[in-house]
């Protein structure tokens, strides 16, 4: 729970007071005059009408302030408050523009803090508050003020803003409106909104371009009345740059009360961008994990608005069953921090992370890496998928089997069946000494010409195309006669170097 954040500087009041003063009694014979637009501009006052004593919701006061020579040159924005008829004040405190103490949006020119009535001990009654801004230079603005009443009990509830419903990006060289959905919800009954409000801000602005309400009557682009949906339309022509702008929603009670402001950001894009493009991801085929380790994983990403477009890109790791493992997903980076992100030169459009695998146990597990990459307008690439399986042993593993599971005898002439199998080895591929299947034929005899080898040797005859690729092919030819019909059962393994076996997968092959 926030606290007020109390100022430690004196009261601007009197300072107030000595200045009008000064100025009533020398403005005649001062040759010095006052210079216009120095002075820092307040507007815009917002302060719960009533609190209730008897609460402990907090509620926050801001003030909009600008200043001529920028807002930097704001030294303090400060509140007092007053019991009416008192001369000293009840609490004082300053206001804040650092995304903080009940303020939004750091930087806006919104200053703010909240507000509970611990500050009144109890006490009832009308309170005035008022607020300024001092700049630097020592300029005071003038002095905003309104009136806050103090009441026994406990008050109604805020509303609440339940979603926000709005386009992620805009194309900035179009024109056309665009709808704004934000549902809203209020404790104490729908009748008690008074209002739901937005505020525009273009990029790095302070300044909103534009502020409106919205409308749950049926009316500026609402379907339903008093469904708690309020709705209003946007023209793109507000979009002015390729970055994010941001639109500041607020909901306001009958009772003064004030909802958690939602912010949404909404990115400016060409209307015929091109989405981004994975051109190639690398991941190691196989590790042998036996205790916790490191692998990095790769993505080259290309996109036509530059790299500067690419917003994220990310990898799902996904096990057989679809579901996510722990780590997923992961973020790639290309910023060049090797030790961080495995990442090894900077801007080269190669994205990298490292990822932490765990032993597995006993079994291999066999791991779809999904990569995606998305650009700053929300256009999303081409998926590329990578295979990556985690060992237990030093044994090779199979797996991504091709073989048909029905076959037509051709009776004019050879019928052409090719088989491919995935093969993979801790050690590399180097080490895969064979890799073959024994065949069964219908009554359960092995045929005379098995086992029979599956090669990676890039010969189109064996029905291999990429030597080297972890991809094993055969390319087998069955006569138009004396074939056996019925099922035939292929069993699948491979072998190392070192006399390893891999697991073996089985298959049926109907002929008929």
């Amino acid at each position: 729970m926030h606290s007020i954040f109390f100022s430690t500087k004196r009261s601007l009041l009197p300072l107030i007071l000595s200045l009008l003063l000064l100025h009533s009694n020398c403005a005649e014979d001062s040759p010095v005059q006052v210079v216009q637009g120095t002075v820092p501009e307040v507007s815009n006052l917002v302060a719960p009408v009533a609190i209730y004593n008897g609460s402990t919701r907090e509620h926050i006061i801001s003030i909009k302030v600008k200043d001529p020579q920028g807002n930097e040159n704001i030294e303090d924005v400060s509140y007092e408050i007053t019991k009416e008829g008192a001369t000293t004040k009840t609490t004082q405190g300053d206001l804040l523009d650092d995304g903080f103490h009940g303020d939004v949006i750091a930087k806006d020119g919104v200053f703010s803090n909240v507000l509970s009535a611990s500050f009144a001990q109890g006490d009832t009654g009308s309170f005035t508050i008022l607020a300024f801004a001092l700049d630097k230079d020592g300029n005071l603005s003038e002095t905003l003020s309104t009136r806050l009443n103090i009441k026994s009990g406990s008050q109604n509830s805020p509303p609440q803003i339940i979603s926000v419903d709005i386009p992620t990006s805009v194309p900035i060289d179009s024109a056309f409106n665009f709808p704004i959905k934000v549902q809203v919800n209020d404790p104490d009954g729908a009748n008690d909104i008074l209002n739901v409000s937005y505020a525009f801000f273009p990029p790095a602005s302070a300044i909103a371009t534009l502020e409106d309400t919205l409308a749950d009557n049926g009316t500026l682009g609402d379907q339903t009345p008093g469904d708690g949906f309020y709705t209003t339309t946007l023209s793109s022509g507000l979009f002015t740059k390729l970055t994010d702008h941001s639109l500041r929603i607020q909901v306001r009670d009958k009772a003064g009360n004030l909802a958690t402001p939602s912010v949404a950001f909404v990115r400016g894009r060409p209307s015929f961008s091109k989405a981004p493009t994975i051109t190639a991801a690398a991941a190691p085929r196989m590790i042998n994990a036996t205790e916790t380790t490191e692998i990095t994983v790769t993505a080259d990403v290309t996109d036509s608005e530059g790299l500067a477009d690419i917003d994220t890109v990310q990898l799902k790791a996904l096990l057989p069953d679809n579901s996510e493992v722990d780590f997923s997903p992961v973020l790639l980076f290309d910023d060049g921090m090797a030790a961080s992100s495995g990442d090894v030169t900077a801007g080269d459009g190669t994205f990298s992370a490292l990822l932490p695998i765990q032993e597995t146990g006993t079994q291999p597990i066999d791991i779809r890496f999904m990569f995606t990459a998305t650009d700053k307008g929300g256009l999303a690439s081409n998926p590329f998928e990578r295979r990556f399986v985690i060992g237990f042993d030093n044994a090779p593993y199979i797996s991504d089997l091709k073989a048909p599971s029905q076959v037509q005898i051709n009776p004019t002439q050879d019928t052409r069946l090719l088989i491919t199998l995935d093969v993979r080895d801790p050690q590399g591929l180097s080490g895969i000494a064979l890799v073959q299947f024994r065949s069964f034929l219908p009554n359960g005899n092995e045929a005379g010409n098995s086992p029979i080898q599956l090669f990676d040797n890039g010969n189109s005859d064996d029905g291999d195309d990429i030597s080297g690729d972890g991809i094993y092919s055969r390319a087998i030819f069955l006569p138009s006669q004396g074939v056996a019909k019925g099922d035939f059962r292929f069993v699948f393994e491979a072998r190392d170097s070192a006399g390893n076996v891999s697991n073996s997968i089985e298959h049926i092959m109907t002929v008929q």
